[in-house]
């Protein structure tokens, strides 16, 4: 018996019919109750108990192979009772028995030495050499500590799942059978166990192979948040100890017009320890199945993806009313990354499509665009260059594919100095972009700017932040006639602009903390000073088109999305910011509004918001607690009026793990170019 040297001191008491005479050979009596167990035999540093003399050197090195084996007993306990006379041992209090990986605790343990069983009772925990936990009221088990029964059984796994069952059922290969039981793997806490969890199941019986690490249910009932939901005879699930293995996924039903009801299945199949494929069928009741598939592999530095669904069905006509005959359609996305060593990466996808509907319809991807690139990236210490390939497909009806542009290249420098120059940190930006349209116009744009940025703090607690920027663009324009829409092309030829902005932005925060509770009021104020350069027709437009003023980037020195399209002018921003928290919930909100000094018609198009002297009215709030849940809501009203122009409200709502999300979106700004 092994006792570690500061563990309790183990009384040793007998039986009282044979007290006297089994108090001289206590030891013996215990020696070989411990050698009928199995258990190698080590003296007990405990000067309650007799020290054995010294083993021979044959027997100490079998001693030491049995340890190295894991075949020795550590046990403690407060107190030990040994019957001579019915051939049983009894420990009480604090009870630890571990034995090659298995770790038993209890109030109570007995140990018959003529049947070999271990009786534990009063708050029994065994738990296996993978870490899971068996909580029962009381259990019969082998010497082993592997077969046996227990009851009222609680098995909670190392990720916090868990089963609990009247009664459980182990064998010598440390399987376990579970009658009336219940699966969850969502973790409990034990202080609110009144709580349901989010999903259970509950079978008649459960079985756990420990070897093939499966749990199997029969006769299983779901349930969601306590209400039954769906009953099978049979599900085969692996253990949470599994990170991945073979079978079926969760299916997913779903319905369209055109396809009418869609059911996908998964088939998921490992592929050694860094690759997987997975396999999905997907049977339409108006068209013919579809096969889908999903390929994934990671090397040493790099990672690849491969997904892609082909099937022959019919084909969208010239309008939305007509189809054509079935022919093949498909869809293909191919990802890879490779790290080249320590500062330099490369990203590769490649995005297709056979026509407009086919990604869009069978549920592979909800965008208006297919983007393919190759991205070429390094990072220094205060540098970083970007060097991207960029291809589009368009899925929406009046997308031409010779009138949509390829990005052939787009290089993007940027510095940043480490060091403070006169207070203030100076940044640059190099980039070179090239737009080919295979029958359409081509433009060229190369542009550098120089920033400086200096933040100070004053004796009042206000932020003051003061902005220099000086930026040069030169564009050059071919066959601009042939843009795809007119309203946003150039001119041929070549065209310059020079950028010059100044900014000084000023916040002042008033926080309070009282009682639990948090709030900040801050209005900010911004001045921007840039010459009034007005429309420029020359210059093409093609990255700022999309254009939405929000609070986010009110406050931007320059808020248009791209480079393409600038901000000119001196202007006044206004707003004010205001956060509360407490008890795990924070308030945030915002709203704000600028003025343009210059007059600068037809700078922008109607409904971007700053068209005139007086922008729009923006304004944000978004509201967040502690479970997960986050209400958003983001507004844009017009700036003379008040009328509402734009609101946005999107509620996220997470349930362990399910995310349920929803929106209402409506936008009247009457824009050229319709949201």
């Amino acid at each position: 018996m092994i006792a570690d040297p500061d563990s309790r001191r183990i009384a040793l008491r007998l039986s009282r019919s044979r007290r006297a005479a089994a108090r001289s050979c206590a030891p013996i009596a215990l020696a070989m109750t411990l050698s009928a167990l199995g258990l190698p035999v080590v003296a007990s540093p405990l000067p309650a108990l007799a020290r054995p003399s010294p083993a021979p050197l044959m027997q100490q090195d079998d001693r030491a192979r049995q340890e190295a084996a894991g075949t020795a007993v550590h046990f403690t306990a407060d107190e030990l009772r040994v019957d001579t006379e019915r051939h049983v041992i009894d420990a009480y209090g604090h009870v630890t028995l571990r034995r090659g990986g298995y770790v038993l605790r209890a109030d109570h343990l007995r140990y018959d030495e003529r049947t070999g069983q271990v009786t534990a009772d009063g708050r029994v925990v065994i738990i296996d050499p993978d870490g899971n936990r068996l909580d029962v009221a009381r259990s019969v088990l082998d010497a082993d500590l592997k077969a046996g029964v227990v009851e009222a059984a609680r098995l909670i796994f190392r990720d916090g799942a868990r089963v609990a069952a009247r009664r459980v059922t182990r064998d010598s290969n440390g399987d376990s059978r579970f009658e009336k039981a219940v699966y969850s793997p969502c973790p409990v806490c034990d202080a609110r166990p009144q709580k349901k969890p989010l999903w259970r199941l509950k079978a008649v019986r459960v079985d756990h192979d420990r070897r093939r690490h499966r749990i199997v249910f029969r006769s299983a009932t779901l349930e969601i948040k306590g209400v039954p939901v769906a009953w099978v005879p049979y599900v085969s699930v692996p253990d949470p100890t599994v990170r991945r293995a073979r079978g079926l996924l969760a299916p997913d039903v779903f319905r369209r017009d055109e396809l009418g009801v869609v059911f996908r299945l998964p088939y998921y199949l490992p592929l050694g320890e860094s690759a997987d494929l997975t396999v999905t069928p997907l049977i339409a009741t108006r068209e013919a199945p579809t096969l889908a598939l999903r390929y994934r592999q990671r090397f040493a530095r790099a990672a690849v993806s491969f997904e892609g669904a082909a099937t022959r069905s019919r084909r969208p006509g010239p309008d939305p009313f007509t189809t054509r005959p079935a022919a093949g359609r498909g869809y293909v996305l191919a990802r890879a990354r490779i790290l080249h060593g320590r500062r330099w990466r490369s990203d590769l996808r490649v995005q297709a499509a056979s026509d407009d509907t086919f990604a869009r319809l069978y549920g592979f991807a909800d965008v208006d665009s297919l983007t393919s690139f190759y991205r070429l990236a390094g990072t220094g210490r205060s540098w970083r260059l970007q060097a991207e390939l960029l291809g589009f497909q368009g899925l929406h009806v009046e997308d031409r594919t010779g009138l949509t542009p390829l990005a052939l290249p787009l290089i993007t420098f940027s510095w940043r100095d480490p060091d403070a120059i006169l207070g203030g940190r100076l940044a640059a930006t190099v980039s070179s972009l090239a737009l080919l349209r295979p029958e359409g116009a081509d433009s060229f744009r190369q542009s550098a700017d120089l920033g400086w940025t200096r933040e100070t703090v004053d004796a009042l607690g206000g932020l003051w932040r003061l902005d220099l920027l000086a930026r040069g663009d030169l564009y050059a324009v071919d066959d601009a006639g042939r843009i795809d829409d007119p309203l946003f092309a150039g001119r041929d030829g070549t065209a310059s602009r020079g950028i010059a902005l100044a900014a000084v932005t000023w916040r002042w925060p008033w926080q309070s903390f009282a009682g639990g509770l948090y709030q900040r009021i801050e209005p900010i104020v911004q001045f921007v000073a840039s010459p009034a350069l007005g429309p420029e027709p020359a210059i093409p437009d093609e990255d700022s088109r999309g254009f939405a003023l929000r609070f986010d980037n009110l406050f931007a020195l320059d808020r248009t999305p791209g480079r393409d399209l600038f901000e000119s002018g001196p202007r006044l921003v206004y707003g004010l910011a205001y956060e509360l928290a407490a008890g795990g919930v924070t308030l945030r909100a915002g709203a704000g509004q600028s003025y343009r000094f210059a007059r600068l018609a037809g700078q922008f198009l109607p409904g971007t918001g700053i068209e005139t002297r007086r922008s729009d009215v923006v304004a944000n709030a978004s509201l967040l607690l502690p479970a997960g849940t986050s209400l958003v809501y983001d507004a844009q009203l017009d700036g003379h009026s008040l009328r509402p122009r734009r609101h946005e409200i999107f509620l996220d709502n997470r349930l362990g793990p399910l995310l349920l999300r929803g929106g209402y979106v409506r936008i009247r700004r009457g824009l050229v170019v319709p949201d």
